[in-house]
Formats: structure tokens, sequence, C-alpha cells
């Protein structure tokens, strides 16, 4: 039986250590994947802390170049029909950056672009807390495509270039006093804000956005909601689960996989900058550290997890 090397938590909340683990084999519809690259979160972080309760295959040839959203191990299984093949325009760092980031931006989006979604919504303003962390750039991204403008993002001022190079319109300094930033939003849109994206996801962000967005809009956070909603109201607030592989998002996985590739090769999505950590997976917990201590801005964490084996 083959082996492969893989990081495994060996108690709740304790410490990480690499061992090896049976190499799985694939059954019908699923594909066997070597990772080459895999991405670090912010959730991770907070998961471990236990802050969050979480066959044939015709189109795929021994050898494709992929990326999937997967466990930080060296082979995994995935689902054939959700699995994106490879831009030719991007590294297998570039992509490890993808799936989990740009899944939360697209799933709860209201109209896919490639189900008319395309500029569907031209002149409506949007506003975009954290656009840039990972999932706020894709959320960027992803409002351009749909029409949205103006594109309100709040950041830190040293990340006004990074926003502004993927189509934010405007950005509002996230270090104010959450009434100074609900003002200055409310000067900036042309119209009641249909669409809040809260990439941050804490108690601040999501009263912000749930102030200013209008009476009939949705706010998604990527948090559980911290924040009561006022009974009656029409405002419609989602927690997406960012992933394409859970039943409920495998119709729209599916869609999602087949268009991905072409958006990216022609340059109309952008993966998110990334660092390589040193140490395969050895180097998982002092990013996942980083990550914890709030010291990593405008990047994705990057570990390779072969990278230290003999082939």
């Amino acid at each position: 039986m083959p082996w492969h090397r893989a990081l495994f938590l060996q108690e709740k909340q304790g410490s990480f250590k690499v061992g090896t683990r049976p190499t799985p084999s694939p059954r019908a519809g699923e594909i066997l994947v070597k990772a080459l690259a895999a991405e670090l979160n912010p959730a991770d972080w907070k998961i471990h802390r236990g802050q969050w309760v979480q066959g044939d295959v015709s189109n795929f040839k021994r050898g494709d170049k992929l990326y999937q959203c997967v466990p930080d191990n060296k082979y995994i299984l995935a689902h054939a029909d959700t699995t994106p093949k490879l831009p030719s325009n991007i590294t297998f760092d570039e992509a490890a950056s993808i799936p989990v980031g740009m899944a939360m931006a697209a799933i709860p989006l209201l109209k896919a672009p490639w189900e008319g979604g395309c500029g569907q919504y031209a002149g409506q303003p949007a506003h975009i807390f954290g656009g840039a962390c990972c999932v706020g750039q894709y959320t960027i991204q992803f409002a351009r495509i749909s029409g949205f403008c103006p594109i309100i993002v709040t950041a830190s001022p040293h990340s006004t270039a990074l926003v502004t190079s993927l189509d934010a319109t405007h950005v509002v300094d996230r270090n104010q006093p959450s009434t100074q930033i609900a003002s200055e939003v409310a000067k900036i849109a042309s119209a009641p804000i249909q669409l809040v994206f809260d990439a941050v996801g804490v108690e601040s962000t999501q009263e912000v956005g749930y102030e200013t967005l209008s009476g009939d809009g949705n706010m998604i956070t990527v948090h559980r909601l911290l924040i009561k909603e006022k009974e009656g109201s029409r405002k419609v607030v989602v927690w997406p689960f960012g992933s394409l592989q859970v039943p409920v998002h495998r119709v729209f996985g599916v869609e999602f996989a087949k268009r991905l590739r072409k958006l990216i090769e022609r340059g109309e999505i952008k993966p998110n900058r990334v660092e390589v950590l040193p140490g395969s997976l050895d180097g998982v917990e002092s990013g996942i550290k980083r990550l914890r201590d709030n010291l990593v801005s405008g990047m994705k964490l990057v570990v390779r997890p072969g990278e230290t084996e003999t082939e």
C-alpha cells in the first residue's frame, strides 16, 4: 500500500505533527490529486482553537494540472466535476489561493456571471469590508464583473493601491470609528446600498454593514451573525460556507469549475498574491500563528506539502 506525508492534529486544540498516512484510491467520479501547493486560511486557527465547528472519470487524464479545496496532505481525493483545471497563466502557488477564498466570494452572489449576472447590477453601489484580505480581493473582482458601481472598500490606507488595482472605486480607512465609516460610505454611495460583503466578520463590521444596507438589501458575512437583526426588517443576512464540495453547492460548483479557468486566463479574475512558507508541512504551524496574530495582510500564505520528499 502506498503512503504519503500528512499533517495531523493529534488532539483537540493540540499541537500539529507531520506523519504518514495511506494514499487513498479514487472511486467512480473521483480523482486522486497530488497537492503541490496548499493555502492557509484565517479560519484555520479559529477552527484549531474551537471557535468554528465545522470511479470513472472522463474529463481528466493522469498528469493534468489542477487545484482544489483540500486538506494539508500530499495526496487527496476530489470530485472530478467540481475540480477546475489549472489556468495556463498562473502558478500552482497562486492557484492555491483560489478554492476557499474565491468560493466564499462567488457562492453567495445574487446571480452568477454565467447566469446573466454579468453587468446585471450596473449603477448599484456595493460596500466591501476587508477588501485587502483574500476573500475581499475576490469579492471586489466579482462585484466589478457584476456591474456594481461604486465599489466602496473598507481597508487600511497601505492597501489602497492593491484594492484599486482590482477596481475598487473608493477606499475608506478601516481604522476610523464605525460612525465615521458609515458616514463616509453613505456620502459616496449614489443609491441605496443593495450589497454589503463583510469579509472580516467581526461584530463591529457586521454592525456598520447592517446599518448602511438598504431596507431590502443583502449582507454577506464570513462569520456567523454576531449582531441582533431588527425585528420586521427585510434585510437579508447570509453566512455562506465556502466549499464547492458540500451537496448544497454541488450544482453551482460544477458550473463554476467549467467557467473559472477562462475567467482567469482572460484576466477577469486575478489570484491573490502569495508567500510560500519554508519547511513544507512543518511550516504550517508558524503560518497559522502569523494569521492568529494578525501579521498577514494582502496575501495568501502557501505551503508545498511534498517539496521535502524524495519522489
